[in-house]
Order: structure tokens, then sequence, then C-alpha cells
């Protein structure tokens, strides 16, 4: 039986054959094959997570900042993130946000010019104005509550709290 460092390694070096560079931009295709030409912000987000945790966090730094500027230059002028199949529709998905910011929240973290820090405040506080009457969180804005995308929000806002609390109380 494989323990679980064992298929860490190979999963991260799956990652890493596959990540994706375009113009200045670093990320992942959106269905992992070599067919695919699109960069997508999910796959991205969570790949850039996976590389900041345990024993990855230095690898590739080039592509990981080439990750967080994909994601950062993604974001919507209102706060939120969205998928590359509604990008020109005004579609904003709570779930993308909370990927995007996990993964600039945990890249940021790490870089001393703390330069995502509005991308950050500005995906949180999209978030804390587009909660549900009834407390939770749509898959798209004005939709009605999801269990995914609430559970999304909440386990970014325990994430938050437990390790960035300098932005838990704030908003």
């Amino acid at each position: 039986m494989k323990d679980i460092k064992a298929v860490l390694n190979n999963h991260i070096r799956g990652l890493c054959s596959n990540i994706k560079s375009k113009n200045s931009y670093h990320g992942f295709r959106l269905d992992l094959n070599e067919t695919s030409d699109v960069i997508g912000l999910g796959g991205t987000a969570l790949g850039l997570i996976m590389f900041k945790l345990d024993d990855y966090s230095d690898h590739d730094q080039g592509k990981q900042a080439g990750c967080a500027k994909f994601i950062a230059e993604r974001q919507e002028s209102n706060g939120s993130w969205t998928i590359e199949v509604f990008r020109s529709q005004n579609v904003y998905i709570s779930y993308a946000t909370c990927y995007a910011l996990e993964a600039l929240l945990i890249y940021n973290i790490s870089d001393d010019s703390k330069q995502y820090k509005t991308n950050i405040e500005n995906g949180i506080n999209w978030i804390i104005a587009n909660q549900n009457s009834d407390g939770g969180w749509g898959l798209h804005n004005d939709r009605d509550s999801h269990i995914h995308s609430t559970s999304e929000v909440l386990n970014l806002f325990f994430f938050i709290k437990q390790y960035y609390p300098q932005y838990y109380g704030d908003f």
C-alpha cells in the first residue's frame, strides 16, 4: 500500500508536468491534457495551493509567481472571480472566488511584498456582500444558496480564522 507522501509526490510531479506558460502567465490547463490551450482559474488556484503545502513551497517559484499573477489578474472589478466559460456573461462564481482567495492567501503569506493584499480584501468583501438572506451562498451571484458554494465559503473563513487572523474580523 502506498503511503500518503508517495501519492502526493506523484501528484506534484504530475502537476509540474502540466503547467502551461502563456505570455507572462503560468497555470494549469483546464483538462490537464496536451490538446488544451486554455489555462483555467480553478485548476491554477488549486494547483498553487498544492505547491504551497508541505515540502513543495520552494518548488519552481517562478512558475508559482506566474500562477499567482494569472489568478490576481483574472479578478473581476467587483472583487469576485469567475470561471472561463462565464467570463463574458457577468456571472460570478462563489466557489471560484474561494479557490482564488485561498491560493492568493497562501501565496501572499510567503511573499514579503504582500502584493496581493488588495485582491484578497476585495475578494473577501465580495463574498461577504453576496451572502444570501438564508445565510448561504449560491453557485453564481444572485442564485439560491447551494451546499457546495456555502461549504467552500465556510471552509475559506475557517482557513482565514486559523491561519490569517489579520483578515478575520476586519470586514
